[in-house]
């Protein structure tokens, strides 16, 4: 895989043990979205139980409830963890750790234009959007509410990480001189 991000295989234990963990799964725009693959699973089903369909329509229907199967697993397993090494990610199409020298930048934003129609009226979802030096990652775990506690404590944390927050750095102590 060639991401400037580099994810490592997930699972890596941080070195403080005493450093908490903030992590950010199970939210509710993950469920809602794990709705739409067992939609696609009813359908698929349907197709099978039609007389006797061809064997290219059996086939494709197999593969339709595998494929949902294994989308809708991963949106419910989707989770964002901030350690002191970096970003575990884990969504639909990749599961990595993200280290803190490739990070950028790190914003809420307003979810996809389909996020938002899918749940119109509802609730107003917002997910973190971590940037690199060539690449742009939204993780479908960190969609949630504007007002989530959890993604608000993530993004302070990783603000507070990349020095974004004001938060001083270690200087220098000015010589005698210049005073």
């Amino acid at each position: 895989m060639n991401s400037p991000f580099r994810l490592q295989p997930a699972g890596k234990k941080a070195e403080n043990v005493q450093m908490e963990q903030i992590v950010i799964t199970d939210r509710t725009m993950a469920r809602v979205l794990a709705v739409l693959p067992a939609i696609v699973v009813a359908i698929a089903v349907r197709v099978l139980t039609l007389g006797q369909p061809p064997l290219a329509a059996r086939v494709g229907a197999a593969a339709a409830i595998a494929l949902s199967s294994w989308v809708a697993y991963r949106l419910l397993t989707a989770r964002v963890v901030v350690d002191e090494t970096g970003l575990e990610i884990r969504g639909v199409f990749h599961e990595g750790h993200v280290l803190w020298s490739e990070l950028d930048s790190v914003e809420t934003r307003p979810a996809s234009l389909g996020l938002r129609l899918l749940v119109w009226g509802v609730i107003k979802p917002h997910g973190l959007v971590l940037r690199g030096r060539s690449r742009t990652l939204r993780p479908i775990a960190a969609v949630c509410r504007d007002d989530d506690e959890d993604l608000m404590r993530a993004l302070g944390a990783i603000k507070v990480r990349l020095g974004a927050w004001g938060v001083p750095s270690k200087q220098e102590p000015e010589s005698a001189a210049s005073l």
